[in-house]
Protein backbone atom coordinates (compact mmCIF):
# COMPACT_ATOMS: atom_id res chain seq x y z
CA UNK A 1 0.00 0.00 0.00
CA UNK A 2 2.74 2.46 1.02
CA UNK A 3 4.75 1.57 -2.10
CA UNK A 4 1.84 2.48 -4.35
CA UNK A 5 1.17 5.75 -2.51
CA UNK A 6 4.80 6.77 -2.96
CA UNK A 7 4.68 5.90 -6.66
CA UNK A 8 1.47 7.90 -7.04
CA UNK A 9 3.01 10.91 -5.29
CA UNK A 10 6.10 10.72 -7.51
CA UNK A 11 3.96 10.49 -10.65
CA UNK A 12 1.94 13.52 -9.56
CA UNK A 13 5.16 15.53 -9.22
CA UNK A 14 6.43 14.24 -12.60
CA UNK A 15 3.18 15.19 -14.33
CA UNK A 16 3.41 18.67 -12.81
CA UNK A 17 6.92 19.07 -14.17
CA UNK A 18 5.84 17.77 -17.58
CA UNK A 19 3.01 20.29 -17.80
CA UNK A 20 5.42 23.09 -16.93
CA UNK A 21 7.69 21.94 -19.75
CA UNK A 22 4.79 22.20 -22.20
CA UNK A 23 3.98 25.72 -20.97
CA UNK A 24 7.65 26.75 -21.17
CA UNK A 25 7.82 28.79 -17.93
CA UNK A 26 10.61 31.30 -17.37
CA UNK A 27 13.30 29.85 -15.12
CA UNK A 28 13.73 31.83 -11.89
CA UNK A 29 17.20 31.07 -10.56
CA UNK A 30 16.76 33.15 -7.40
CA UNK A 31 13.53 31.36 -6.50
CA UNK A 32 15.08 27.95 -7.21
CA UNK A 33 17.96 28.75 -4.88
CA UNK A 34 15.59 30.02 -2.18
CA UNK A 35 13.53 26.85 -2.29
CA UNK A 36 16.55 24.53 -2.39
CA UNK A 37 15.66 23.14 -5.82
CA UNK A 38 18.02 21.07 -7.93
CA UNK A 39 18.33 21.52 -11.71
CA UNK A 40 15.01 19.69 -12.13
CA UNK A 41 13.13 21.90 -9.69
CA UNK A 42 13.05 19.03 -7.20
CA UNK A 43 14.43 18.42 -3.71
CA UNK A 44 14.62 15.66 -1.12
CA UNK A 45 12.08 15.44 1.69
CA UNK A 46 11.04 12.76 4.16
CA UNK A 47 7.43 11.58 4.00
CA UNK A 48 5.81 10.17 7.13
CA UNK A 49 2.75 7.93 7.19
CA UNK A 50 0.89 8.24 10.49
CA UNK A 51 -0.65 5.02 11.76
CA UNK A 52 -2.63 4.10 14.87
CA UNK A 53 -0.31 3.13 17.71
CA UNK A 54 -0.67 0.41 20.34
CA UNK A 55 -2.01 2.72 23.06
CA UNK A 56 -5.61 3.85 22.68
CA UNK A 57 -6.82 6.19 25.44
CA UNK A 58 -10.33 5.27 26.58
CA UNK A 59 -11.01 8.57 28.33
CA UNK A 60 -12.15 11.07 25.70
CA UNK A 61 -10.92 14.09 27.71
CA UNK A 62 -7.39 12.67 27.84
CA UNK A 63 -7.65 11.75 24.16
CA UNK A 64 -8.73 15.27 23.20
CA UNK A 65 -5.92 16.85 25.21
CA UNK A 66 -3.45 14.61 23.42
CA UNK A 67 -5.00 15.54 20.07
CA UNK A 68 -4.64 19.23 20.85
CA UNK A 69 -1.00 18.77 21.87
CA UNK A 70 -0.41 16.83 18.63
CA UNK A 71 -1.90 19.65 16.54
CA UNK A 72 0.06 22.32 18.40
CA UNK A 73 3.24 20.39 17.67
CA UNK A 74 2.30 20.37 13.98
CA UNK A 75 1.88 24.14 14.07
CA UNK A 76 5.26 24.55 15.76
CA UNK A 77 7.08 22.40 13.20
CA UNK A 78 5.38 24.29 10.36
CA UNK A 79 6.36 27.65 11.86
CA UNK A 80 9.97 26.46 12.10
CA UNK A 81 9.95 25.46 8.43
CA UNK A 82 10.47 21.77 9.21
CA UNK A 83 7.01 20.60 8.09
CA UNK A 84 5.68 21.57 4.66
CA UNK A 85 2.56 19.39 4.36
CA UNK A 86 0.36 17.68 6.97
CA UNK A 87 -3.16 16.33 6.89
CA UNK A 88 -5.45 13.44 7.85
CA UNK A 89 -7.00 10.81 5.61
CA UNK A 90 -10.79 10.80 5.90
CA UNK A 91 -11.39 7.11 5.31
CA UNK A 92 -11.17 4.34 7.86
CA UNK A 93 -7.81 2.84 6.93
CA UNK A 94 -4.65 1.92 8.89
CA UNK A 95 -2.85 5.02 7.59
CA UNK A 96 -4.36 8.00 9.41
CA UNK A 97 -2.48 10.88 7.79
CA UNK A 98 0.75 12.14 6.24
CA UNK A 99 3.56 14.54 7.04
CA UNK A 100 6.17 15.82 4.59
CA UNK A 101 9.26 16.99 6.45
CA UNK A 102 11.68 19.52 5.02
CA UNK A 103 14.72 17.43 5.92
CA UNK A 104 17.07 15.31 3.87
CA UNK A 105 17.50 12.23 6.06
CA UNK A 106 15.42 9.71 7.96
CA UNK A 107 17.41 10.40 11.16
CA UNK A 108 16.52 14.10 11.04
CA UNK A 109 12.85 13.28 10.51
CA UNK A 110 12.86 10.71 13.31
CA UNK A 111 14.15 13.32 15.77
CA UNK A 112 11.28 15.60 14.75
CA UNK A 113 8.66 12.87 15.15
CA UNK A 114 9.96 12.14 18.64
CA UNK A 115 8.78 15.61 19.69
CA UNK A 116 5.16 14.71 18.91
CA UNK A 117 3.11 14.07 22.10
CA UNK A 118 0.97 11.48 20.26
CA UNK A 119 4.10 9.56 19.28
CA UNK A 120 5.42 9.73 22.83
CA UNK A 121 2.11 8.43 24.18
CA UNK A 122 2.04 5.56 21.69
CA UNK A 123 -1.31 6.55 20.19
CA UNK A 124 0.40 7.14 16.83
CA UNK A 125 3.40 5.64 15.09
CA UNK A 126 5.17 7.01 12.02
CA UNK A 127 6.53 5.16 9.03
CA UNK A 128 9.28 7.28 7.42
CA UNK A 129 10.41 7.25 3.76
CA UNK A 130 12.83 9.48 1.82
CA UNK A 131 10.88 11.24 -0.89
CA UNK A 132 11.85 13.19 -4.00
CA UNK A 133 9.35 15.88 -4.90
CA UNK A 134 8.87 19.36 -6.28
CA UNK A 135 10.67 22.12 -4.39
CA UNK A 136 7.55 24.21 -4.98
CA UNK A 137 6.03 22.46 -1.97
CA UNK A 138 8.09 24.86 0.13
CA UNK A 139 5.59 27.58 -0.87
CA UNK A 140 2.47 25.65 0.15
CA UNK A 141 2.16 27.17 3.63
CA UNK A 142 2.60 30.71 2.38
CA UNK A 143 -0.03 30.17 -0.32
CA UNK A 144 -2.38 28.52 2.17
CA UNK A 145 -2.17 31.48 4.55
CA UNK A 146 -3.41 33.72 1.73
CA UNK A 147 -6.38 31.56 0.72
CA UNK A 148 -7.77 30.49 4.10
CA UNK A 149 -10.75 32.53 5.23
CA UNK A 150 -10.80 31.07 8.74
CA UNK A 151 -8.17 29.55 10.95
CA UNK A 152 -8.76 25.84 11.57
CA UNK A 153 -9.61 25.43 15.29
CA UNK A 154 -6.81 23.83 17.28
CA UNK A 155 -9.33 21.35 18.68
CA UNK A 156 -10.41 20.06 15.26
CA UNK A 157 -11.75 17.43 14.77
CA UNK A 158 -12.07 15.40 17.96
CA UNK A 159 -13.17 18.15 20.37
CA UNK A 160 -16.46 18.38 18.50
CA UNK A 161 -16.88 14.61 18.12
CA UNK A 162 -16.78 13.60 21.77
CA UNK A 163 -18.94 14.71 24.67
CA UNK A 164 -17.61 14.67 28.23
CA UNK A 165 -21.07 13.74 29.47
CA UNK A 166 -20.82 10.42 27.64
CA UNK A 167 -17.61 9.73 29.59
CA UNK A 168 -19.52 10.43 32.78
CA UNK A 169 -22.39 8.18 31.67
CA UNK A 170 -20.00 5.28 31.03
CA UNK A 171 -18.17 5.85 34.32
CA UNK A 172 -21.44 5.62 36.26
CA UNK A 173 -22.59 2.47 34.45
CA UNK A 174 -22.40 -0.99 36.00
CA UNK A 175 -19.09 -2.81 35.53
CA UNK A 176 -20.58 -5.34 33.08
CA UNK A 177 -21.83 -2.47 30.90
CA UNK A 178 -18.63 -0.44 30.57
CA UNK A 179 -16.83 -2.61 27.98
CA UNK A 180 -20.03 -2.77 25.92
CA UNK A 181 -20.50 1.00 25.97
CA UNK A 182 -16.84 1.70 25.22
CA UNK A 183 -16.73 -0.81 22.37
CA UNK A 184 -19.82 0.49 20.61
CA UNK A 185 -18.81 4.11 21.11
CA UNK A 186 -15.42 3.40 19.51
CA UNK A 187 -17.12 1.70 16.56
CA UNK A 188 -19.36 4.72 15.98
CA UNK A 189 -16.34 7.00 15.63
CA UNK A 190 -14.41 4.41 13.66
CA UNK A 191 -17.24 4.20 11.14
CA UNK A 192 -16.94 7.90 10.29
CA UNK A 193 -14.97 10.93 11.52
CA UNK A 194 -18.14 12.96 10.98
CA UNK A 195 -20.11 11.25 13.76
CA UNK A 196 -20.70 13.33 16.88
CA UNK A 197 -22.21 12.39 20.21
CA UNK A 198 -24.48 14.01 22.75
CA UNK A 199 -26.80 13.20 25.64
CA UNK A 200 -30.55 13.30 25.06
CA UNK A 201 -33.22 12.03 27.42
CA UNK A 202 -30.45 10.86 29.72
CA UNK A 203 -28.70 8.51 27.27
CA UNK A 204 -25.90 8.79 24.67
CA UNK A 205 -27.01 9.61 21.12
CA UNK A 206 -24.77 9.44 18.06
CA UNK A 207 -25.50 11.87 15.25
CA UNK A 208 -24.65 12.86 11.70
CA UNK A 209 -27.26 14.93 9.88
CA UNK A 210 -29.71 13.61 12.43
CA UNK A 211 -29.70 10.82 14.98
CA UNK A 212 -28.01 7.57 13.92
CA UNK A 213 -28.56 5.48 17.03
CA UNK A 214 -28.80 5.49 20.80
CA UNK A 215 -26.95 3.61 23.51
CA UNK A 216 -28.25 2.89 26.99
CA UNK A 217 -27.11 1.03 30.09
CA UNK A 218 -29.48 -0.37 32.69
CA UNK A 219 -28.91 -2.29 35.91
CA UNK A 220 -28.66 -5.68 34.24
CA UNK A 221 -28.38 -5.06 30.49
CA UNK A 222 -27.49 -2.59 27.76
CA UNK A 223 -29.52 -1.62 24.69
CA UNK A 224 -28.67 -0.25 21.25
CA UNK A 225 -31.32 1.37 19.11
CA UNK A 226 -30.83 2.39 15.48
CA UNK A 227 -33.08 5.33 14.68
CA UNK A 228 -34.03 3.99 11.24
CA UNK A 229 -33.70 0.27 11.92
CA UNK A 230 -36.65 -0.62 9.68
CA UNK A 231 -34.75 0.77 6.67
CA UNK A 232 -31.40 -0.88 7.35
CA UNK A 233 -30.24 -3.79 5.17
CA UNK A 234 -29.86 -6.92 7.28
CA UNK A 235 -28.09 -9.61 5.21
CA UNK A 236 -26.73 -11.26 8.35
CA UNK A 237 -30.16 -11.40 10.05
CA UNK A 238 -28.95 -9.72 13.24
CA UNK A 239 -31.81 -7.23 13.51
CA UNK A 240 -34.41 -9.82 14.36
CA UNK A 241 -35.59 -7.98 17.47
CA UNK A 242 -36.64 -4.72 15.89
CA UNK A 243 -39.80 -4.30 17.94
CA UNK A 244 -38.35 -5.06 21.35
CA UNK A 245 -38.01 -2.20 23.79
CA UNK A 246 -34.46 -3.35 24.52
CA UNK A 247 -33.34 -2.38 21.01
CA UNK A 248 -32.40 -4.23 17.86
CA UNK A 249 -30.07 -6.69 19.59
CA UNK A 250 -32.21 -7.49 22.60
CA UNK A 251 -30.84 -7.24 26.12
CA UNK A 252 -27.05 -7.06 25.88
CA UNK A 253 -25.20 -8.34 28.93
CA UNK A 254 -21.73 -8.90 27.43
CA UNK A 255 -19.75 -8.28 24.25
CA UNK A 256 -20.65 -11.82 23.18
CA UNK A 257 -24.25 -10.70 22.70
CA UNK A 258 -23.22 -8.30 19.94
CA UNK A 259 -22.64 -9.08 16.26
CA UNK A 260 -19.05 -8.96 15.01
CA UNK A 261 -17.23 -5.67 14.60
CA UNK A 262 -17.46 -5.97 10.81
CA UNK A 263 -21.24 -6.41 10.88
CA UNK A 264 -21.75 -3.54 13.31
CA UNK A 265 -19.63 -1.24 11.16
CA UNK A 266 -21.72 -2.21 8.11
CA UNK A 267 -24.92 -1.31 9.98
CA UNK A 268 -23.53 1.97 11.28
CA UNK A 269 -22.28 3.02 7.84
CA UNK A 270 -25.63 2.08 6.28
CA UNK A 271 -27.39 4.21 8.90
CA UNK A 272 -25.06 7.12 8.11
CA UNK A 273 -25.88 6.81 4.40
CA UNK A 274 -29.61 6.98 5.16
CA UNK A 275 -29.09 10.28 6.99
CA UNK A 276 -26.70 11.54 4.29
CA UNK A 277 -29.33 10.93 1.63
CA UNK A 278 -32.12 12.40 3.72
CA UNK A 279 -34.14 9.17 3.69
CA UNK A 280 -36.79 9.17 6.40
CA UNK A 281 -38.99 6.51 7.93
CA UNK A 282 -42.71 6.76 7.49
CA UNK A 283 -44.28 8.77 10.25
CA UNK A 284 -46.58 6.78 12.46
CA UNK A 285 -49.83 8.27 13.58
CA UNK A 286 -49.25 9.85 17.00
CA UNK A 287 -50.57 7.80 19.88
CA UNK A 288 -53.34 9.50 21.83
CA UNK A 289 -52.14 10.94 25.08
CA UNK A 290 -53.29 8.94 28.04
CA UNK A 291 -54.48 11.04 30.93
CA UNK A 292 -51.78 11.02 33.58
CA UNK A 293 -52.73 9.83 37.04
CA UNK A 294 -50.82 11.55 39.81
CA UNK A 295 -50.44 9.16 42.78
CA UNK A 296 -51.78 10.24 46.16
CA UNK A 297 -48.41 10.29 47.95
CA UNK A 298 -46.99 12.63 45.31
CA UNK A 299 -50.12 14.81 45.43
CA UNK A 300 -49.67 15.24 49.16
CA UNK A 301 -46.05 16.33 48.75
CA UNK A 302 -46.99 18.83 46.05
CA UNK A 303 -49.78 20.25 48.23
CA UNK A 304 -47.15 21.05 50.87
CA UNK A 305 -44.97 22.96 48.43
CA UNK A 306 -46.86 25.48 46.30
CA UNK A 307 -43.78 26.43 44.24
CA UNK A 308 -43.21 22.80 43.26
CA UNK A 309 -46.91 22.31 42.61
CA UNK A 310 -47.03 25.32 40.29
CA UNK A 311 -43.88 24.22 38.43
CA UNK A 312 -45.18 20.69 37.97
CA UNK A 313 -48.51 21.92 36.61
CA UNK A 314 -46.62 24.05 34.04
CA UNK A 315 -44.37 21.19 32.91
CA UNK A 316 -45.05 19.62 29.54
CA UNK A 317 -46.93 16.34 29.28
CA UNK A 318 -43.71 14.40 28.60
CA UNK A 319 -41.86 15.96 31.57
CA UNK A 320 -44.70 15.04 33.91
CA UNK A 321 -44.83 11.52 32.49
CA UNK A 322 -41.07 11.01 33.06
CA UNK A 323 -41.45 11.76 36.77
CA UNK A 324 -44.53 9.58 37.21
CA UNK A 325 -42.97 6.62 35.39
CA UNK A 326 -39.85 7.02 37.53
CA UNK A 327 -41.94 6.59 40.68
CA UNK A 328 -43.80 3.56 39.29
CA UNK A 329 -40.59 1.80 38.27
CA UNK A 330 -39.28 1.75 41.84
CA UNK A 331 -38.97 -1.84 43.09
CA UNK A 332 -39.23 -1.04 46.81
CA UNK A 333 -41.05 1.50 48.94
CA UNK A 334 -37.77 2.95 50.19
CA UNK A 335 -36.57 3.49 46.62
CA UNK A 336 -39.87 5.09 45.73
CA UNK A 337 -39.63 7.47 48.69
CA UNK A 338 -36.08 8.49 47.72
CA UNK A 339 -37.28 9.22 44.22
CA UNK A 340 -40.23 11.25 45.49
CA UNK A 341 -37.91 13.32 47.69
CA UNK A 342 -35.44 13.89 44.84
CA UNK A 343 -38.25 14.81 42.47
CA UNK A 344 -39.61 17.40 44.87
CA UNK A 345 -36.19 19.08 45.03
CA UNK A 346 -35.88 19.05 41.23
CA UNK A 347 -39.37 20.35 40.61
CA UNK A 348 -39.14 23.09 43.24
CA UNK A 349 -36.05 24.34 41.37
CA UNK A 350 -37.87 24.14 38.05
CA UNK A 351 -35.79 21.18 36.90
CA UNK A 352 -37.00 18.28 34.76
CA UNK A 353 -36.31 14.62 35.44
CA UNK A 354 -33.20 14.66 33.19
CA UNK A 355 -32.06 18.21 33.89
CA UNK A 356 -28.42 17.09 34.39
CA UNK A 357 -28.18 16.12 30.74
CA UNK A 358 -29.64 19.26 29.26
CA UNK A 359 -27.08 21.52 27.59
Amino acid sequence: MTKYLLIAAFMATWVSGFSQTLNKPVYDEALAKKLGADQYGMKTYVMAFLKAGPNHLQDSTARLKLQMAHLKNIQRLAAEGKLVVAGPFLDDQPIKGIFIFNVATIDEARKLTETDPAIKAGSLIMELHPWYGSAALMQVLDTHSRIQRKVLPINYPDMERYDKRVDEYIEKAADFAKPILIHFRDLMHKASPLVTETIKWGTPHFEYKGTICTLAAFKQHCAIGFWKSSLLPDPHAVLTKREEAAGQFGKITSLDDLPSEEILLELIKSAIVLNEQGIKTEKKAPKPKIELTVPDDFKQLLAQNLVAQNNFENFSYSCKKEFLEWFEEAKTSSTRQKRLDSAMQFIADGKTRYWKYNK
